[in-house]
C-alpha cells in the first residue's frame, strides 16, 4: 500500500515557479553546505526542556523555497509492493554495483547496514502497474479523500483523485523503498546505472538504514487514521533521506554528474503536477520542502550530529504544526484534544460516517493560500492547536463536514475566522450573512452548499452541508457551541 511516495526536486523547482509573488514574505532560514553536515562535531549537546503549556505561536516562516542546488528527483517512497522475480542478490552484478554507494550512505549517515538490502531495477510501465495495484488497495481511503477535497471546494466533484495521483506517482517517482519487505527499487528504462539512479539509490538507501533501525514501516502503520500526524512522520522520514541524500551528492559527486542528474530530472513530465489542485501539489511536496527544514532546524541545533536525528524517530511528530514550527517540537506542545458535538445522533439513518480525523495546520494553510495573500495564510493557520473533522455521507451522495478547530488564544481563532471569512468570498465569489446579525456566526451560500462559520473564544467551528435545513440540523447537535 502506497504510504511513502516520490517527489523530484525538478518538481519543487517547477511549484516554486508557479507559486503567487510572495514578496512580502521574508526568505527561509537556508540550508548550509552538506560539507558542513558532513565535517560538523559529532557530539550532542543537551535538548531544551519541554514545557507543559502550549506558547504564543508566531507567524509562521513562510514555505521554504527548494534549497539553491538541484540533485534531482528526490526520490522517495516507502511503499508495500510485491517482489518481482527474480529478486538481485547481494552477489549478482547489479548489486555488486551499488554496494559502494550504500556503505558511503552508511558512513556519512551515522548508521551501518544490519542485513543486506535487495535492490531490482524496474521500467517506469512496470512501476506505473505496481502503482496502479498498490492504489487500487487503498481505494476507500482513496474515495474519503476525494469526499473531503470535494466537499471543500478543493477538487472538483467529477474530478477523480485516484487518477490524479497514479499520473502524478507514474510520471514523478523514480525510486522506492518497500518498507515492508526491505526491498528497494530503482524506476530506469536502460541496463546502466547512471549518475541519477546513484542518488536515487543513496536516498532509498537511506529509508532502507531507518527501516532496519527504527521499522517505519509499524510506524506508519499505527498512524493510520491520524492524516496529520502521519504527514508529519512522512515528513521526518522523507526530510532525513534528503539531507542524506545531498551530502551524499556533494561528497561523491562532480559537476558533470551533477549536470546529468539536472538534465535528467528535468526531462521528466512535471504537466501532472503543475495541473493538480493547489493543496494536493502542496501536500505532495510537503515531505520533500518543509520535511527537510524541519530535520535541519533539529540537526544544527544539535551541533549537526546525526544522533540528534536518530532521536527524533523514538519521539516522532506529533502534527504538521511540529514540523513547521520546530520549537513546538522541541517544546513538546502536543495538539490539543477536540471533542466533536454529536452530529451522527441528529442527522438520522440516511447517514452514515465517511471518515472521522484531523485537519492539522498544515492542510488549513494549503487551503487559504490558494485563495488569500501568502502571509494572511501563514498568520492566520500559525496558531492552530488541535482540530477534529467528521464527514458524513447522505442520500443521493449529499455530503456534510463539520469541523472543529483549537486555537492558542482568542485573537489566533478571530485571526482564522476573518481568514476564512475572506478565503471563502474570494473562492466562490458570493457574500457572507450573520446569523441574527451576529458578525461571529455567518452562513454563506454558494450552488448546491451552505457554509457555516463561528468563532467562540479559543475555537471555530467549520460546517459544510448541503442545503440549510441540514446545516440547521448540525449546528444544534448535542454538544455544539
Amino acid at each position: 500500500m502506497v504510504r511513502f511516495l516520490v517527489i523530484p526536486l525538478a518538481a519543487l523547482v517547477v511549484m516554486a515557479a508557479c507559486a503567487r509573488e510572495q514578496t512580502s514574505s521574508p526568505p527561509p532560514t537556508p540550508i548550509p553546505s552538506p560539507a558542513t553536515l558532513a565535517t560538523a562535531t559529532q557530539n550532542p549537546t543537551a535538548t531544551p526542556a519541554p514545557t507543559a503549556t502550549r506558547t504564543a505561536t508566531p507567524t509562521r516562516t513562510p514555505t521554504p523555497t527548494p534549497p539553491p542546488f538541484n540533485p534531482g528527483p528526490v526520490i522517495l517512497p516507502t511503499v508495500g509492493l510485491p517482489p518481482p522475480t527474480p529478486t538481485a542478490t547481494p552477489t549478482d552484478p547489479l548489486s555488486a554495483a551499488l554496494r559502494p554507494i550504500g556503505r558511503r550512505v552508511a558512513v556519512l549517515r551515522r548508521l551501518f547496514e544490519l542485513t543486506p538490502l535487495e535492490t531490482t531495477v524496474i521500467t517506469r510501465d512496470e512501476l506505473r502497474i505496481r502503482l496502479r495495484e498498490d492504489l487500487d488497495e487503498d481505494l476507500d481511503e482513496i474515495a474519503q479523500r476525494q469526499a473531503l477535497y470535494t466537499v471543500m471546494g478543493i477538487m472538483d466533484k467529477d474530478a477523480s483523485l485516484h487518477d490524479l495521483l497514479l499520473s502524478l506517482y507514474g510520471e514523478q517517482v523514480i525510486g522506492l523503498f518497500d518498507s515492508e519487505e526491505e526491498q528497494l527499487y530503482i524506476v530506469s528504462d536502460t541496463d546502466e546505472i547512471g549518475a541519477l539512479d546513484e542518488l536515487t539509490y543513496a536516498h532509498e538507501f537511506t529509508h532502507g538504514l531507518q527501516q532496519q533501525h527504527f521499522d517505519i514501516y509499524s510506524t506508519r502503520k499505527s498512524l493510520e487514521g491520524n492524516s496529520d500526524q502521519a504527514l508529519a512522520y512522512r515528513g521526518l522520514v522523507e526530510g532525513d533521506a534528503t539531507l542524506a541524500e545531498t551530502v551524499y551528492m556533494f561528497e561523491n559527486m562532480d559537476d558533470e554528474q551533477r549536470a546529468q542528474i539536472a538534465e535528467e530530472a528535468a526531462a521528466l513530465d512535471s504537466t501532472p503536477l503543475e495541473s493538480a489542485p493547489h493543496v494536493i501539489q502542496r501536500e505532495f511536496a510537503f515531505p520533500y520542502r518543509e520535511g527537510p527544514q524541519f530535520v535541519f532546524t533539529i540537526l544544527s541545533a544539535e551541533e549537526f550530529s546525526w544522533r540528534s536525528v536518530n532521536q527524533l524517530y523514538e519521539d516522532i511528530p506529533q502534527s504538521t504544526e511540529q514540523i513547521l514550527h520546530p520549537e513546538k517540537y522541541v517544546a513538546k506542545e502536543a495538539p490539543i484534544e477536540v471533542v466533536l458535538p454529536d452530529v451522527a445522533s441528529v442527522l438520522g439513518g440516511d447517514w452514515i460516517v465517511l471518515r472521522e480525523d484531523t485537519l492539522g495546520e498544515f492542510l488549513l494553510l494549503s487551503y487559504l493560500e490558494d485563495h488569500i495573500t501568502q502571509e494572511e495564510a501563514d498568520a492566520a493557520a500559525a496558531g492552530w492547536g488541535g482540530d477534529a473533522y467528521a464527514l458524513f455521507e447522505g442520500p443521493e451522495g449529499a455530503l456534510l463536514l463539520q469541523a472543529v478547530i483549537a486555537w492558542d488564544s482568542d485573537d489566533d481563532a478571530q485571526e482564522f475566522f476573518d481568514a476564512f471569512v475572506e478565503f471563502t468570498s474570494a473562492r466562490t465569489g458570493a457574500a457572507w450573512q450573520p446569523v441574527e446579525g451576529d458578525p461571529s456566526t455567518q452562513t454563506i451560500m454558494v450552488p448546491s452548499q451552505v457554509i457555516f462559520a463561528a468563532v467562540d473564544g479559543s475555537q471555530t467551528t467549520l460546517v459544510f452541508a448541503p442545503d440549510t435545513d441540514t446545516l440547521e440540523t448540525a449546528v444544534g447537535a448535542p454538544g455544539a457551541r
